[in-house]
């Protein structure tokens, strides 16, 4: 079964007919439609991802012409925007369930729901087309002008002219006033709550819930910014981040052997989006005297599988697509710094990896340990949007005017 309707659209309404096939009973099956809870679920049919899960549906009884004909009954759901935002085919499915049990609709075709592309606008305020004014229930002001002309002249032998007096009337018959909201959407970055990745083979909870549970290949450490397994005595502050203290927190770094690489996954228990992470980053060997560059490249595993990378505040790296790559620019503060990073993705996704091969420099000299880049998560992510509606009122008034003449 085949279903269509436009990207954001919430109309035509889903219905399916429930048959009566001769292989059930249909008057139970009727009696249990009006007892029942319904609920519709859509899943994409590519990814498996769910679209809708477990929503409110009805259902509703055709009128039959004949008074003797037997109850048909059709199941509904009603489609809101957000449902309808992503095209795709999806496949849906009914739910009803009552103290007998639960059933499943449809039962011998599935059902596919078919979004497809629209380029028309679906976002304008619906104004109604008919405004009535009836001067008979309203005050409606007129406007009233008498003019007196003499008469065309007449020969000697007519008697004298009446002057021509004309009225002319102005009433106004419909005024329609218009208010178009014009928004302004201003997004600036939040303060970020820093907590610690979970160690390969770990996972940890955060505040809002989420779960992220972390593998790794390759060579890779866990300690503090001391890179020692207990904290330094003395606060850490991120350069080019010198609000943050990270001295209590143990981060991941990645070490891949010259040659090698490392691969971090981190594994999120709903899908997400917007996520931000906190980077350290060392960009020069202090023991060999030389810069050296990292390569860190983001991927997730849904839609194109390559999320946007953008930050507020950083040093020491550029972003080219989705990788990072860290260098000296000029803005380093003694040949280190760090950001905040976020990532966001064309679809939420439940998987981050990131990957980077060997950490040496470009002559192929190996830093001493102490020169790597760590990893920290910030659980909040984009903050706080500002809104700004300002209203612009247009106004529109139809004149009819009535003009009589009493010669």
């Amino acid at each position: 079964m085949e279903f269509y309707i436009k990207k954001n659209a919430t109309l035509p309404v889903l219905k399916m007919q429930v048959v009566k096939d001769g292989r059930s009973d249909y008057n139970k099956m009727m009696e249990m439609i009006e007892e029942a809870s319904i609920f519709f679920s859509m899943v994409d049919t590519e990814t498996g991802i769910p679209r809708i899960v477990t929503r409110p549906a009805g259902f509703v009884e055709k009128t039959q012409m004949d008074p003797n004909a037997e109850y048909e009954y059709y199941v509904y759901y009603q489609f809101t925007p957000n449902d309808t935002r992503k095209v795709g085919r999806y496949e849906g499915q009914f739910l009803l369930r009552n103290s007998d049990g639960t059933l499943i609709l449809p039962i011998r075709e599935k059902l596919y729901i078919n979004v497809q592309e629209s380029f028309i606008a679906d976002d304008l305020p619906y104004e109604s087309c008919y405004v009535v004014g009836f001067p008979c229930c309203a005050s409606i002001p007129t406007t009233t002008t008498t003019t007196t002309t003499p008469c065309p002249s007449c020969r000697a032998c007519c008697p004298t002219p009446t002057p021509v007096i004309t009225t002319t009337t102005t009433i106004p018959v419909i005024t329609t006033t218009t208010t178009i909201p014009v928004i302004t959407t201003t997004t600036t970055n939040a303060p970020c709550s820093i907590t610690e990745l979970p160690q390969p083979g770990d996972s940890k909870e955060y505040s809002n819930g989420l779960v992220v549970s972390a593998t790794a290949t390759g060579d890779w450490l866990y300690k503090y910014c001391n890179l020692q397994d207990t904290p330094p005595p003395s606060p850490c502050h991120p350069h080019c981040l010198e609000g943050y203290d990270i001295s209590n927190k143990k981060m991941f770094w990645p070490a891949p052997s010259f040659g090698n690489t490392t691969v971090y996954t981190l594994n999120f228990s709903y899908p997400v989006n917007d996520i931000a992470l906190i980077i350290w980053i060392y960009t020069y060997d202090t023991i060999n005297g030389v810069y050296y560059r990292e390569t860190f490249t983001f991927t997730t595993d849904t839609g194109t599988n390559i999320p946007t990378i953008t930050s507020f505040d950083f040093c020491c790296a550029n972003i080219s697509g989705n990788t990072l790559i860290t260098q000296d620019n000029g803005d380093c503060w003694s040949q280190s710094g760090s950001g905040v990073f976020y990532f966001n993705n064309d679809e939420p996704f439940t998987q981050l990896i990131i990957t980077t091969p060997n950490w040496g420099n470009e002559t192929g000299i190996m830093p001493p340990v102490n020169n790597v880049t760590g990893f920290l998560f910030c659980e909040e992510s984009f903050g706080p949007t500002t809104t700004t509606t300002t209203t612009i009122s247009l106004v529109n008034t139809i004149y009819l005017s009535l003009t009589t003449k009493n010669c």
